[in-house]
């Protein structure tokens, strides 16, 4: 059902929708039935209870139930989920209504058969990003996990009565899977708007900006729509790169919006309902153009994703599964201060123990890693603060085997000392991997430490690597083409890693000292 001055009918008609289903104004008998049938207690013109019918529950018929109860087994939903027909059909619910009634978690499931949208992961993951203050580091944990005390626990609060009353019988019980986890949906911002945008621009929709979302926790990361500061553009791009961690790399079901992976906009318009034309098409130039930019970053995390064990777990993760961190091994800090996420997911079948830190927070982190095991070391996998291609060390089209073995030798040489620094506003990501010898330095120009092996980009590029980063930056042209990777190539980026390394390993020493 669609919520008034949010979805996507005239005023009008959502106004007639919500007499309709509450019994106001004298509606057919038909329609009475429909809400009977759906999920409202009713009254008729006199407020008079309406005739319930048998399968109806005994609060319904009580005079004490106020009216608009929800119905605690709706019929409707029964014949859904019982159908013989539907028994191999994924059933979801949006799990609140247009007057506000929120049953996300206690949604009338028989049995599991459905999944619910996870309204509180969106807003959970949307505050931390942003770096809001307030409990949103735990929430945000939470959200990781899949929300178990939404699906899990079968303990509502006690102030939310249709968790205690008719919605008791289907609290808890359920897995992960229950959760389907979003950041952005069909209504609402694009993923580029969430960061691009602080106020709705609906203009062209002819209802003089009265519809549509006002509460879009979103941040504009210093401008407000487009821009020419190079800051904001840069800062926006990692924040969706964030932003797309936060929704892989949590236990549930993932959504994901189209349009979503390559960053489409459209143009601050959060309800674009009525609208046949680019704001809802697919840009296929568009996704082109930046298939090496975020497109890339997005497909790779889509990857692995899919091929790590400890994202397709059926029940909730115990403590012998995920280990939560600070800037200290087993230290987190879920204060309303608190801008830092760090955890550990533990191996689990071919897939080796993971290492994810998030940072909100607007200073660098220099955090302590636990131990990987004996005669294992934390290798590298992403980093959001860096730029295109070496956000993601994967060889690619993008990015040769050999660039790809030397950044990931840059970053790993400060995880070896027990230490990973988080840029500020990033997540990184690290896997246990066996310990390779550390082969004597050589110099770089300037006298910074590097590996053995020079850094020389597009030297030794493995079968089926087409270009370096460089010379892709010199052939590609277009909208976000190379996020300014002409400026900062991957040869540049990598010395910077280098650098921060150096300074880093001065820090640690000058910490144990």
């Amino acid at each position: 059902m669609w919520k008034p001055g949010q979805g996507n009918r005239p005023h009008h008609q959502q106004r007639r929708c919500l007499g309709y289903l509450f019994g106001k104004g004298g509606q057919s008998a038909h329609l009475r039935a429909g809400a009977r049938r759906c999920q409202i207690k009713h009254t008729d013109r006199a407020g008079a209870q309406g005739g319930a019918d048998d399968a109806e529950d005994e609060y319904l018929s009580d005079p004490a139930t106020p009216t608009g109860t929800p119905l605690a087994e709706p019929p409707l939903l029964a014949d859904i989920s019982r159908d013989p027909y539907l028994q191999g059909v994924k059933l979801i619910a949006e799990a609140w209504d247009c007057d506000g009634l929120v049953q996300v978690g206690a949604f009338p499931h028989f049995g599991g058969r459905w999944a619910e949208w996870n309204g509180q992961f969106r807003d959970a993951v949307r505050q931390f990003v942003k770096g809001t203050d307030g409990p949103w580091a735990g929430k945000f944990a939470s959200a990781l996990c899949g929300s178990p005390e939404l699906f899990g626990r079968a303990e509502a609060d006690p102030d939310d009565w249709w968790g205690t009353h008719a919605g008791a019988r289907w609290r808890g019980g359920r897995g992960p899977g229950a959760s389907v986890n979003f950041v952005t949906a069909h209504d609402g911002f694009t993923l580029a708007d969430l960061v691009a945008y602080n106020e709705k621009h609906n203009a062209e929709n002819g209802e003089g900006g009265r519809d549509g979302e006002d509460h879009n926790l979103s941040w504009n990361c210093g401008a407000e729509g487009p821009t020419t500061d190079r800051g904001a553009l840069l800062l926006r791009e990692r924040q969706q790169r964030n932003l797309a961690c936060a929704l892989l790399l949590a236990q549930g079901v993932p959504m994901v919006v189209m349009g979503d992976e390559y960053g489409h906009s459209k143009g601050g318009n959060n309800n674009t309902y009525c609208h046949d034309s680019p704001l809802n098409w697919f840009q296929w130039d568009a996704l082109e153009a930046r298939d090496g930019d975020f497109g890339r970053f997005f497909r790779h995390l889509v990857h692995f994703r899919r091929s790590r064990a400890q994202f397709r777990n059926t029940a909730f993760l115990d403590d012998a599964q995920v280990q939560w961190h600070g800037e200290a091994p087993g230290a987190p800090d879920w204060s309303d201060a608190s801008r830092l996420v760090a955890f550990t997911l533990a191996a689990q079948g071919d897939s080796p123990e993971l290492y994810v830190a998030f940072n909100a927070g607007h200073e660098a982190a220099l955090l302590t890693l636990p131990s990987p095991g004996e005669a294992r070391e934390w290798r590298p996998v992403a980093d959001t603060s860096r730029s295109a291609p070496l956000d993601f060390l994967v060889p690619d089209e993008y990015l040769s085997a050999s660039d790809a073995a030397a950044a990931c030798a840059a970053a790993a040489a400060q995880t070896r000392l027990g230490s990973c620094a988080v840029a500020p506003r990033s997540c990184v990501i690290l896997e246990a991997a066996e310990a390779e010898p550390v082969a004597p330095p050589g110099v770089l120009r300037g006298g910074v430490s590097e590996p053995a092996q020079p850094y020389v980009p597009g030297e030794a590029k493995e079968a089926g690597a087409t270009a370096t980063p460089a010379s892709r930056e010199q052939e590609r042209e277009g909208p976000g083409a190379g996020k300014g990777r002409g400026e900062s190539n991957a040869e540049d980026e990598l010395r910077r890693m280098m650098e921060e390394n150096q300074r880093l390993r001065e820090e640690l020493g000058k910490r144990q000292l």
